[in-house]
């Protein structure tokens, strides 16, 4: 269908390029046109600004609305019906999975963390450092990994961060994979922490380390980010994921585990506490009952890069085994 005139239920919308719509904002061009059915003024004009600036200057009305999507880069549509707010925070309830894709299988989503790093050695958060040996040997086995979880008949996407250590995990990838960089799955910002150990932030700012360990969820690193910012600044990549396509995302730990919580369905505010282990790929397929999780492991030994709460620990593992 891509930008051709597109007709559903009588009602045709002209040649265009249809935006996408992304909870209470707009992402995309052109995007006062593209609406089918009710439409709501307020809505076509959100889409510039945060989510936390639109939440309340933008109350998307109960009604249902249709609206047709074009992934960026891509012609097929698809159409989605917004069925209420969320009543608990504001936000358009989409009632699972993007409606009625024009193309494929049901799509996984391939999760890993990028290969161990220099300062996954070091206890180091943050930085834009670059894999270690193991690191390395990861990055050379994950098409193996790939493989297995995907197959070679699939065609796959594959979305890192900006960050070296991503790009460096996904570069043995065969050519004809499409790949993307996204600021969006950049790992969070530690601010005035980055690159520091856990106790050296514990004897520079102890205060803020208390703090963090109270509330590790809402807790906004001192010009840098909390894991809550984390999830409003991934609510984009969350939307070209509910897409028929298989997608593989090499990212970080803070943002691999909203990623995870919120396709699991689990309580954001525990996501902070998630063991996400280094050198394993997490495949997430949406199924009639949930969403189905498989794990292939790469058997290449990697540092824990878990902290349990109150820890200043270098690497603390959640189970008895160690490097």
């Amino acid at each position: 269908m891509g930008y051709s005139d597109l007709t559903v239920a009588g009602i045709t919308v002209k040649q265009t390029q249809v935006g996408l719509a992304n909870q209470t904002f707009w992402y995309g061009n052109n995007v006062t046109q593209g609406i089918l059915g009710m439409a709501y003024p307020a809505l076509t004009s959100a889409y510039s600004g945060s989510l936390s600036e639109n939440r309340q200057a933008f109350q998307i009305p109960y009604a249902p609305f249709f609206t047709t999507m074009v992934q960026q880069g891509l012609s097929d549509a698809s159409f989605s019906v917004a069925l209420a707010r969320n009543s608990s925070n504001g936000l358009i309830a989409w009632g699972g999975r993007t409606g009625l894709p024009t193309t494929g299988p049901t799509a996984s989503t391939d999760l890993i963390v990028h290969g161990e790093s220099l300062y996954n050695l070091d206890g180091r958060i943050g930085g834009d450092t670059m894999l270690s040996p193991r690191g390395e040997q990861y990055a050379r086995k994950l098409p193996e990994l790939v493989r297995e979880s995907v197959g070679d008949d699939r065609p796959l996407t594959v979305w890192t961060s900006t960050l070296k250590r991503t790009i460096a995990t996904a570069r043995f990838h065969p050519p004809h994979y499409n790949q993307l960089q996204w600021k969006a799955l950049d790992e969070l910002d530690s601010g005035v922490c980055d690159g520091l150990t856990y106790q050296e932030i514990k004897d520079r700012y102890p205060d803020d380390f208390a703090a963090r360990d109270e509330d590790k969820y809402n807790y906004r690193y001192r010009g840098g980010e909390s894991y809550r910012d984390v999830v409003i600044r991934l609510e984009p990549i969350i939307m070209e994921l509910e897409r028929s396509e298989d997608i593989l995302i090499v990212t970080h730990q803070a943002v691999l585990r909203c990623i995870y919580a919120y396709f699991m369905k689990k309580d954001q505010s525990q996501s902070p506490w998630m063991n996400v282990p280094l050198h394993t790929l997490i495949k997430l397929t949406p199924r009639a009952y949930g969403t189905e999780e498989v794990r292939y492991e790469a058997n290449i030994p990697a540092v824990s890069t878990w902290r349990g709460k109150g820890s200043t620990a270098k690497h603390e593992n959640p189970t008895p085994e160690t490097i």
